[in-house]
């Protein structure tokens, strides 16, 4: 069954899709390309694990304005079960974590989150400036009031833009949990449904440290993470070490390879 148009208006709209989980994943779309018509964000993911979720889909870079959010808030009360906990990458983690509180979401799970993009707060970080509209976004500050009971924000603490971006998240009261190096690539960390599942599970028992390991234990087999530590290694210097990372991203590559071969159809 498709999912159900809950709301709409000019900057998001909102889906519904029933499910068998006792809580409702309300999820929020990044920058990259925007969903087909009738889904959501990571809509795989939650038909692979038959959650209940609700999907806030941004229909332009807008970072998901309060107004249209106060109002999207007002029709999405009562759907879906009473718990609920947010998810979102980038744009759509600043969301979960800005409007968590105004959406009833107890938990809020970040991933590499910016904690605005209003050049008069974070001065440093020009990635995202030309999405900023004072119009749309009166306050881009991140307070404590707005934040679910319990957020996790993943963050990479020495991504020279994604870094600074921290003190800020846990000063509004923000968990960082650490994804060294990726520089906003952590998403692909949770990119398994199962992987997915255990990082929500840890989410919900407000478990920092559980949360930490699952992304240690994905790093160390992840393509992504042993090329970038091999660039910082370059960058360093340290030449022994990015060769034996640069080995170990092409094992990993050729792993990958394999197995996409052998799931291959054979031919008749």
């Amino acid at each position: 069954m498709p999912p159900e148009l809950i709301y709409e208006d000019e900057e998001l709209l909102a889906l519904y899709r029933p499910g068998a989980s006792d809580f409702t994943l309300v999820t929020f779309g990044g920058l990259g390309p925007r969903p087909e018509p009738g889904r959501f964000w990571s809509q795989p993911a939650v038909e692979r694990l038959e959650l209940d979720a609700l999907g806030i889909v941004a229909k332009r870079e807008n970072w998901y304005p309060t107004a249209s959010m106060h109002r999207a808030a007002l029709a999405l009360a009562g759907i879906g079960r009473g718990r609920r906990l947010g998810y979102g990458h980038g744009m759509g983690g600043y969301a979960a974590l800005k409007h968590g509180r105004r959406l009833g979401l107890q938990r809020a799970l970040a991933v590499s989150p910016p904690a605005s993009i209003d050049p008069g707060i974070v001065p440093w970080d020009r990635r995202f400036r030309q999405h900023f509209s004072a119009s749309l976004h009166p306050d881009m500050w991140l307070h404590r009031r707005d934040l679910a009971e319990w957020s996790a924000a993943i963050n990479d603490p020495w991504g020279s833009v994604e870094g600074p971006h921290g003190a800020l998240l846990a000063a509004a009261g923000a968990t960082l949990v650490a994804a060294p190096f990726l520089q906003g690539q952590s998403i692909f960390l949770l990119g398994q449904p199962q992987v997915l599942r255990a990082a929500l599970e840890r989410v919900w028992a407000c478990d920092a440290a559980g949360l930490r390991q699952i992304l240690r234990g994905r790093r160390s087999r992840s393509l992504r993470w042993h090329q970038a530590l091999a660039a910082a290694a370059r960058r360093h210097r340290h030449e022994a070490a990015a060769a034996g990372l640069e080995a170990r991203a092409a094992a990993l590559e050729g792993k990958g390879r394999r197995l996409v071969k052998s799931l291959a159809p054979k031919e008749a």
